[in-house]
């Protein structure tokens, strides 16, 4: 999610690349929204942020939305390994807002203050942490 459009590149004619769109799985919608926003570092991967933003719209409502970029808050996006503030999405707070999606599932920060959290009834995850504690974060999606 990270690169979409190296992943684009490189992925199986069988596999559906998902960026900016929704798809069903069981009685589940996910939504997928690669890349991030725009850095001084000039990161592989990064769009104009206009072009990020669109593709929560795009996406629609959802049960599960998926991002590399975490919210724009301040325990989700700090580093503390790093001891630096990592680039976070405010379009992420805003989709949540209105649509409150059961998860938001991001990543991007390696070692946040905080793995979870909310806002609102939407359960936010860096299911990227797991390396903290050796568990993966799964969803048990009815069929």
């Amino acid at each position: 999610m990270d690169i979409p459009d190296l992943l684009l590149a490189s992925k199986p004619d069988r596999v559906r690349f998902v960026d900016g769109d929704a798809v069903r799985i069981g009685r589940m919608a996910f939504g997928f929204v690669g890349g991030g926003v725009p850095t001084p570092l000039g990161i592989p991967g990064e769009v104009a942020r206009d072009v990020y933003d669109a593709k929560f719209e795009r996406v629609g409502p959802v049960d599960v939305i998926c991002t590399h970029m975490p919210p724009r808050l301040p325990a989700y996006t700090y580093d503390v390994v790093a001891k630096r503030f990592e680039p976070g999405s405010d379009a992420l707070i805003g989709y949540i807002q209105r649509h409150q999606p059961r998860y938001a599932l991001f990543g991007h920060v390696h070692q946040p203050l905080v793995d979870r959290g909310r806002i609102g009834s939407t359960e936010l995850v860096n299911v990227g942490h797991f390396q903290a504690n050796g568990r993966g974060f799964t969803i048990e999606v009815p069929d």
